[in-house]
């Protein structure tokens, strides 16, 4: 079972090309975004970049 994306699949995930990824990612993580898994190289946690796209769905659904 894949635990973890690399930054292809993170920027896949949020419908972004690699390189629109990565020119908001610092910005993306002043919001909260996850950080890389510590210790592996552009590794993010699957579940952790999951909760985090669910849980800013659901705070703009709050607001709406």
């Amino acid at each position: 079972m894949k635990l973890v994306f690399n930054a292809a699949e993170v920027a896949a995930s949020l419908g972004k090309t690699e390189a629109e990824f990565q020119a908001v990612r610092i910005e993306l993580e002043r919001l909260g975004f996850p950080k890389a898994i510590h210790g592996l190289e552009d590794k993010w946690s699957i579940m952790n970049v999951i909760n985090w796209v669910n849980n800013g769905q659901e705070t703009q659904t709050k607001a709406a």
